[in-house]
């Protein structure tokens, strides 16, 4: 049935003597319509319009759901959402009518007063089309659920495509928050884009519980690891940011204002069949064609998915190697260390465009990480994976103590031990090197004896100080480092000049280690 205004326009058309045909092309309306109401009196058309209001209507046996849909939800409910939720329950095919025909329906039984509804437009200025894979727009909103929840939306949208992705959690959004859902939407739409446009009056920003997110370290990595740019529009800009402010509207209307939940899991799994069904199953208003339609020529202009180290917990993306018998493994021709103890043994990889992690099963924990090499046949090693573990510090100084009898070199390990407890390991590794290499037990008392005086219980220090007695009893250089010593105290206490001989500089080349700490 036609409205009574276009009853008017055909009567008054045919008053100035217009055929059924021209009529028909001016109105838009096709033919057999136009002669129903052409030859249509005015009586005949107010009688015809009343037996139309009083016949049963499509919808009639869903009346009452959709009336107790409107009545126990306070915000507005739009008809886009009242249909969807029906789709959902029942099935398209099990409908009685259109979109269509129930916003048709709708409007009668707000007219007869059964149904009350506020009207609250908003306008927004035309948004210019990019090309496809160019952006991706994020934006985020809150709202409130049966229970009194509330639920903060994830939003993005392709803006060429218009193809959607959102998702939901019930905590503010941090970064690592956002970073995930970031990775998750990259998944769902097949890639990464150019560029991603982030709104500035979004709750990111302004929020204090992630307003600073775009200046966070973990962000800007992010960012760089995934290789796309972030723009952020300006306030009050809707030409820049109008696709994902109508997105984060429309799941508002068509997703959840006809809804109520009682769990963040219902919203969630309610959320997945919406997002096919209706978000990107229907023809987009903007772009008269089907999101999941032009999905795949999105991924063709989108950058490649990027392993992240956000997502290494992940087993999905970890690859198995053989750690050989010099506790290496072979990652993309160049070597790379792990503990010692996973010697030829089976362990499993993750890899980031930077990064190389390590694991010890399939879902066991980490036991290594290394920079990976920009250069091929390179041997990337960490001198902490070949340490001997098996053992405690306090068994190692036990042991190093019993490597010499002497009072002083006991003395000395103590000494190393409470100033080095936490490199400790280093420092045993060093003092044995230096004891393997072979010693004079005279030579290395008075290094001990000199190690004292200087208060220089380090590993190098002994190193030094041996490397200079040893210089002075079998090379017969003078002993000069006690009055130097003296000079240089002399120095620190009174602050004056000091008066030094000149000597041949390499006869200092073994003292410099030495008396370095004391400077």
């Amino acid at each position: 049935m036609i409205l009574m205004n276009v009853f008017q326009t055909i009567q008054k058309h045919k008053k100035q003597g217009m055929g059924i045909r021209e009529i028909s092309r001016r109105l838009g309306i096709a033919r057999k319509t136009v002669r129903k109401y052409y030859e249509m009196s005015s009586e005949e058309y107010a009688e015809y319009a009343l037996s139309a209001r009083n016949k049963p209507q499509a919808f009639d046996s869903l009346r009452d759901e959709i009336i107790d849909i409107y009545q126990h939800n306070e915000r507005k409910v739009y008809v886009s959402s009242v249909y969807d939720l029906l789709e959902e329950k029942y099935g398209s095919e099990n409908l009685p009518g259109t979109a269509r025909t129930l916003r048709n329906y709708i409007s009668r039984l707000i007219k007869s007063g059964e149904i009350e509804r506020t009207a609250n437009r908003r306008f927004y200025a035309p948004v210019e089309e990019l090309p496809f894979g160019k952006q991706l727009q994020v934006d985020f909103g809150e709202t409130v659920i049966e229970t009194g929840e509330r639920i903060y939306i994830f939003a993005s949208v392709l803006s060429a495509s218009r193809f959607r992705y959102v998702a939901v959690q019930n905590r503010p959004f941090k970064t690592l928050d956002v970073v995930l859902h970031l990775l998750d939407c990259f998944e769902y739409i097949g890639g990464i884009p150019e560029e991603i446009v982030i709104d500035q009056d979004s709750t990111l920003v302004v929020s204090e519980n992630h307003g600073d997110i775009l200046l966070t370290k973990g962000f800007t990595q992010f960012k760089e690891e995934m290789g796309f740019r972030l723009y952020v529009c300006r306030k009050a800009d809707p030409e820049s940011k109008g696709k994902v402010e109508n997105l984060v509207k429309f799941v508002k209307t068509s997703f959840f204002s006809a809804r109520r939940f009682r769990t963040l899991e219902s919203v969630r799994k309610s959320l997945q069949s919406w997002l096919v069904r209706t978000a990107n199953g229907k023809i987009s208003q903007a772009t008269g064609r089907i999101p999941r339609d032009l999905l795949g020529r999105e991924q063709e202009a989108l950058a490649p998915l990027r392993a992240s180290l956000y997502k290494q917990d992940t087993i999905l993306d970890r690859q198995e190697r053989l750690v050989d018998d010099k506790s290496f493994i072979s990652v993309a021709a160049s070597r790379y260390s792990v503990p010692q103890e996973y010697r030829n043994k089976r362990i499993w990889i993750y890899r980031t465009d930077r990064h190389l992690i390590i694991y010890e099963s399939l879902a066991g924990k980490e036991i290594a990480r290394h920079q990976l090499s920009t250069l091929p046949r390179q041997t990337v090693a960490n001198r902490s994976h070949f340490r001997d573990r098996s053992h405690k510090q306090e068994e190692l100084k036990e042991a190093l103590i019993k490597r010499v009898a002497s009072p002083a070199w006991q003395s000395f390990v103590q000494r190393n031990y409470r100033r080095y407890q936490r490199y400790f390991r280093d420092q045993h590794e060093q003092i044995t090197v230096l004891l393997d290499t072979g010693y004079d037990c005279d030579l290395l008392e008075k290094a001990l004896e000199l190690c004292a005086d200087l208060d220089t219980p380090s590993a190098a220090g002994l190193k030094e100080a041996y490397a200079y007695v040893q210089g002075v009893a079998v090379d017969k250089h003078s002993d000069v480092l006690p009055s130097l010593v003296q000079g240089i105290r002399t120095i620190k206490s009174d602050r004056l000049p000091p008066k030094v001989a000149k000597r041949d500089l390499s006869f200092y080349h073994s003292l410099i280690s030495i008396v370095g700490g004391i400077l």
